[in-house]
């Protein structure tokens, strides 16, 4: 001090150098990122890193440096006062999606040997054996529901021919040809086996929608109708995409002993 004469207080008061800089050092565990890896910082002020999840899961911020907020993908820590470090762990959101609700547990893949058919359903692929007929199926997965033994297989969906008014159509053949068209066109088809005006009048509509593959190979311009080779064809490659049925030899109708005549 100076020359004291009377009473009197002396006062200290502190500010930060504001050439102090602090490294933040960040890192992200697997499932997610975080960004950028590193900032620098001035004594007590804080950074902020963007913290991306991976999809289902869900983030927890650690590290040394003091404690901050997440609010979205945002992260900003506390106050600086020393090197330190930020890290992002991400974990499993609880409550898995099941992508093949039809096959027991939770399924969030869908299985090797499987595919997806048109019904949402996941399906075992079947492979045709040559000109011997026979199917190759993978081991079984038990389906919901179903009795025990029973597998859930891709193959060919439909191998009967049909048409309306026929009493010789085969009712199993004609329900799947129903189920098929209500999922695949959303109509309101009654599954009653009966192949009718209505299931005609869908039958004409997915046909036009797959002219190509179903009308032009028979030189036709309008729909007929008739659940025959190339429609029959069209049905099961959508059922069961991995056979990729190639367009069937064309036989004339009054040629084919395997169409119903009654």
């Amino acid at each position: 001090t100076g020359n004291i004469t009377a009473d009197c207080t002396v006062t200290a008061s502190f500010t930060a150098n504001s050439s102090e800089t602090f490294t933040v050092t960040a890192s992200a565990g697997t499932n997610g990122t975080i960004t950028p890896a590193t900032q620098t910082a001035n004594t007590g002020t804080t950074v902020s890193f963007t913290v991306t999840p991976s999809t289902g899961y869900t983030t927890t911020m650690g590290g040394t440096c003091p404690a901050g907020t997440l609010v979205g993908t945002t992260y900003t820590t506390g106050n600086i006062t020393a090197d330190c470090t930020v890290t992002a762990s991400f974990t499993a959101n609880s409550q898995e999606v099941d992508v093949c609700k039809n096959i027991e547990g939770i399924q969030t893949t869908i299985p090797n040997g499987f595919v997806k058919n048109v019904a949402g359903e996941c399906v075992a692929f079947v492979t045709h054996v040559g000109g011997g007929g026979g199917f190759i199926r993978p081991p079984t997965i038990e389906p919901k529901g179903e009795v025990l033994g029973a597998s859930t297989t891709c193959g060919i969906y439909v191998d009967k021919f049909l048409k309306i008014g026929l009493k010789g159509n085969n009712k199993e053949a004609v329900i799947k040809v129903q189920k098929f068209l209500n999922q695949y066109l959303n109509t309101n088809l009654v599954i009653d086996g009966i192949f009718g005006i209505k299931t005609d009048a869908a039958l004409r509509e997915f046909q036009s929608k797959h002219a190509d593959k179903i009308l032009t190979p028979w030189k036709l311009g309008t729909p007929t109708g008739i659940f025959y080779l190339t429609t029959q064809t069209a049905v099961n490659n959508i059922m069961c995409p991995p056979l990729n049925l190639p367009i069937p030899t064309l036989i004339p109708i009054p040629q084919n002993s395997s169409f119903p005549q009654f």
